[in-house]
């Protein structure tokens, strides 16, 4: 018997595929009707547009565009960090808003840090540092007692800004500790963090008070950017 369509497959469970109005309703439609691999989502996801459906992605960027918005207006501090990374040495560095560096040593063999490869690649070493940053921007909200805190992270690394493929791990960390995450690309000699990257030794963010940091802002001034 030759195997159903995807698009019969989608019409066969037309109410279902119809009733899934948001995109964890779709996912597990998606999923449900056995389109896991990218090539079949993607035509399972047409094929319920064409019913008269949602679109997944559509729903998706209205509900993260909803999320970051709840997010802004909670906003009553900000932060400011440079951070910066170096696989060579298997280091990083994190400075604050006047270039002092408040975070720095080596990468450890183990750094939970790491959303992929490790510490002897570049990328990976600059995605973990700036992982850190947030991490780090995490606990001075917590140190002001802020509902949510803004964090500006300038960074030499071209690609984090983008905020795309494997980057997309740093907004997702950002929303998970209430971190408004703004990425600016800033060049490897105006970052303060880099030299830090070569240096000796070590400073941990525990060896400062962190409510210096942050700075208190009015909510409804951090709506737009």
């Amino acid at each position: 018997m030759k195997a159903k369509t995807i698009k019969q497959l989608v019409e066969e469970n037309r109410d279902a595929a119809l009733n899934a109005k948001t995109p964890e309703a779709i996912k597990a439609f998606v999923e449900g009707i056995g389109c896991k691999t990218k090539q079949r989502w993607s035509k399972a996801v047409q094929a319920i547009i064409d019913l008269g459906g949602v679109d997944y992605y559509a729903a998706r960027g209205e509900c993260r565009a909803a999320t970051a918005e709840g997010l802004r207006n909670q906003v009553t501090h900000k932060v400011t960090l440079f951070v910066d990374a170096k696989a060579r040495c298997q280091r990083f560095a994190i400075c604050n808003a006047n270039g002092d560096v408040i975070w720095f040593g080596r990468f450890f063999e183990d750094d939970k840090s790491f959303a992929y490869g490790d510490r002897n690649e570049q990328s990976a070493c600059e995605c973990a540092a700036a992982r850190k940053a947030i991490w780090l921007a995490g606990k001075i909200k917590e140190a002001v007692s802020a509902p949510a805190i803004r964090l500006t992270l300038k960074v030499d690394a071209q690609w984090l800004v983008s905020g795309g493929g494997k980057a997309t791990v740093l907004q997702s960390d950002a929303r998970r500790v209430n971190v408004d995450l703004d990425l600016e690309w800033i060049s490897g000699t105006d970052n303060p963090a880099d030299k830090w990257t070569t240096a000796d030794g070590f400073k941990k963010w525990s060896d400062q008070p962190l409510d210096p940091l942050a700075v208190a802002v009015k909510a409804e001034k951090l709506v737009d950017r």
